[in-house]
């Protein structure tokens, strides 16, 4: 009811008159009642703008609820009636009329009602609600109040809700992710000279053609180096506009525009290949329980289809027809569809005649129409001479020479490989798909909805995984598939979206880390020339900086836990009952919670929240850390709507004593070796040791034999310490004693601002 504003006046006590409009009599119900309920919702309606406190409860069933326009205000009538009476008695009650209401009824007499609503301070709103039957008369059971806001401002209203501190549960769950590093900004724009220095470096070992390099940051184009000769006979230069034949990075092209025709009813990935194109029907499907060929089986590599048709699509002299592709599918599969990994060029030729018979035009014209001309991909072809002004690379076999390679025509089969761009053109492609990431809820206004394109970067089927020793340690990385992209994990990045192309003098590789805002495009025209290595090692490059690391959770209570902290040990009620839920302040009373933070806060003194340190869960759940006057605060809180359901505070930063020393170093040499006797001495009577061996000894099998390195403590009775093992990732010790130097509890842990999956 707060942002009703209570009217003063009461000149406007005729807007609680009748509505204009009144939905006709709903089936099931008599007129009389349908007139019966719109006269007490009238009643209450005249009540409030007359202040009649006592009229307009009377019309409150028993367990009747008020709504409000804040999510707050939900209260039961004695609660609204205690809220509301300083108002009515001072005569400022709130006036709205309704405009336009509909009422349907249950079989046991239920009314169900909602209403356009006039009001003198909010403007237009909606009225919604229950009515029963208590007694004679109908009553009402709730009401909830509500703001209308138009679709076309309905960003603009979240935005004024945000800056006002005051977003909803839906814009903080929405929104969870965001770049929090400030250094970023600085990061990328330094990243153009140190990705110059790969290329030049790669250009001088291996002296390819050309080199054209784009490094896509945020939906933007931001760095382009390019190095080298388009062509080595005319000594033509490379640039930004000359057309590369990008080869099976195609595919990405196709699934995108699948996905399209998706979206818009046309076709179902799941729906049979063979009912757009009947001979896939000729494919042989073994074994005999196998299902028919799925259109996402094709996208996605495990049709069981092999790698190559039986057709050529190497000639120069003229294109493939699509004759010579459907009669290549009196073949059978080369494992059961839907089981397993299996590239194939084949396949994805067949989603491009699929598009083509959908939308009765050929496949080149399809993708022209849906994505080139709406990405602005002005240069994009698959024949180099059909854009005027746009210089075109000559492919060359070997680095080393200067014989052009023959350009293959693949005609009806170019769906799985045959597009020309430039790296202005790749660079609107990648970040066309990085801009997918992360889901949200802003305008999606592009040409082909942000899920549907981040249901293609999703790996769906796992093709391979592999483990490296390296002199700087060991690496790994799982690949699999999505819908066309390829999908890899690796121990600094949690997602790679990829693809590479090499065919006819031509090798290009894009890629991009949903979670980075990050893309890469390499592209060469030599076969021969290592993109894949420049692409490696520029993220290699960027997983080195850590302020280019991904999004993360951005807490949204960062403010309350410091004005607690601010408050700390002298808190007033009402800062206790702004902080905390009914729930944790039943549990955790005000006296009984200050009692527990006056030594705290005589330790530590003033604090504050180190605000780079917050590691988020979600919106709601954060660890924190707070650096004080003497010492430090580790934080971790959840919050239930508004406020803390659950809070934890542990004192830190001091000197760690020599008793939690000596017992952490008790602790490790019994994960060393197993001493039931001396356990017995170190632990307090209560504690499980089964348990405490059996973790210690999975521990020390996963770590082997640690030594303690650096700690921190509460300058009482606990510590954590870093932990230095000769293999396993890295962990910290945390100890705590009770007043006999007894270890009351130990936590193995990884540490709190660790990042990156291998170490």
């Amino acid at each position: 009811m707060s942002r009703l504003g209570w009217v003063v006046s009461l000149a406007l006590l005729t807007a609680c008159a009748a509505p204009e409009a009144v939905a006709p009599r709903p089936s099931g119900a008599s007129a009389a009642t349908r007139d019966e309920v719109a006269h007490v919702l009238d009643a209450f309606h005249a009540a409030a703008a007359r202040s009649d406190e006592e009229a307009y409860f009377s019309l409150f069933a028993k367990e009747g609820v008020f709504l409000g326009t804040d999510a707050k205000e939900r209260w039961g009538v004695a609660e609204f009636r205690a809220y509301a009476h300083p108002h009515f008695e001072k005569k400022r009650g709130w006036v709205m009329r309704a405009t336009k209401r509909n009422v349907s009824f249950t079989n046991d007499g239920t009314a169900y009602f909602d209403e356009d609503l006039e009001t003198k301070n909010l403007g237009p709103a909606r009225g919604t609600g229950v009515l029963v039957r208590e007694g004679k008369s109908y009553k009402v059971l709730q009401y909830n109040l509500t703001i209308t806001v138009p679709n076309d401002q309905f960003s603009s209203v979240k935005r004024a809700l945000a800056a006002a501190g005051l977003p909803s549960r839906y814009e903080a769950d929405a929104h969870p992710l965001a770049f929090r590093d400030p250094g970023r900004g600085a990061a990328i724009a330094a990243l153009g000279a140190k990705v110059g220095e790969i290329v030049d470096r790669e250009m001088s070992d291996t002296k390819p053609p050309s080199l054209a390099v784009a490094i896509v940051a945020d939906g933007k184009v931001v760095h382009v180096i390019v190095r080298g000769e388009a062509d080595k006979t005319s000594h033509t230069k490379a640039t930004a506009s000359t057309l590369y034949r990008v080869g099976s990075i195609t595919k990405t092209f196709t699934a995108t525009a699948a996905l399209a025709l998706r979206d818009e009813g046309k076709l179902a990935l799941d729906d049979r290949a063979d009912l757009y194109v009947p001979e896939i029907g000729k494919v042989v499907l073994v074994p005999t329980d196998t299902r028919a060929i799925t259109l996402r089986q094709l996208l996605s590599h495990t049709s069981g289809l092999a790698r190559l048709g039986d057709f050529d699509y190497t000639r120069p002299d003229r294109d493939v027809e699509e004759s010579e592709i459907l009669k290549a599918l009196d073949t059978r599969v080369d494992h059961a569809p839907g089981t397993a990994y299996l590239y194939s060029n084949f396949g994805m030729s067949l989603v491009g005649l699929v598009l083509g018979k959908l939308e009765k035009k050929p496949f080149r014209d399809i993708v022209q129409a849906r994505l080139f001309a709406p990405l602005g991909m002005t240069s994009a072809t698959f024949t180099p001479n059909a854009r005027a002004g746009a210089p075109v690379a000559t492919g060359y076999e070997k680095n080393d020479t200067t014989t052009p390679a023959v350009p293959w025509r693949l005609g009806a089969s170019e769906a799985a490989g045959g597009l020309y761009a430039s790296l202005d053109d790749m660079g609107k492609w990648i970040a066309f798909q990085e801009e997918a990431w992360p889901a949200r809820d802003a305008k999606d206004d592009g040409p082909v909805k942000r899920a549907s394109l981040r249901e293609a970067h999703v790996q769906g089927v796992p093709s391979d995984f592999e483990v490296e020793r390296t002199k700087d340690g060991t690496t790994a990385a799982a690949e699999g598939v999505g819908l066309a992209w390829h999908v890899r994990r690796t121990c600094d990045f949690s997602s790679l979206v990829e693809h590479g192309g090499a065919i006819d003098g031509f090798h290009a590789n894009v890629s991009f880390a949903p979670d980075r805002g990050l893309g890469v495009v390499v592209l060469s025209n030599s076969i021969a020339a290592r993109t894949s290595i420049v692409e490696s090692r520029i993220w290699d490059t960027i997983a080195k900086v850590s302020a280019l690391g991904p999004r993360e959770h951005v807490f949204a209570h960062e403010a309350k836990v410091q004005t607690w902290l601010d408050a700390l040990g002298t808190s007033s009620t009402a800062i206790y009952e702004a902080t905390f839920d009914k729930d944790f302040r039943e549990h955790v009373p005000q006296k009984a919670l200050d009692e527990a933070l006056a030594p705290l806060q005589k330790r530590h003194g003033k604090c504050k929240l180190a605000k780079e340190r917050t590691r988020a869960a979600s919106a709601d759940e954060a660890s924190l850390y707070a650096t004080c006057e003497r010492g430090a605060l580790r934080i971790h809180a959840h919050a239930t709507g508004a406020a803390f359901s659950g809070f934890t505070v542990s004192s830190t930063g001091f000197p760690v004593t020599a008793n939690v020393t000596t017992r952490a170093r008790d602790i490790l040499a019994l994960a060393k070796r197993w001493d039931e006797t001396r356990a017995l001495t170190l632990f307090t009577n209560d504690t499980k040791l089964g348990l405490v061996r059996s973790r210690l000894a999975t521990f020390a099998e996963s770590h082997g034999v640690c030594t303690l390195g650096a700690g921190s403590g509460n300058s009482v009775a606990s510590g954590r310490f870093a932990l230095v093992c000769p293999y396993g990732r890295p962990f910290e010790l945390e100890v705590d004693l009770e007043k006999s130097d007894k270890i009351s509890t130990f936590t193995l842990t990884k540490p709190e601002d660790e990042r990156g999956i291998c170490h």
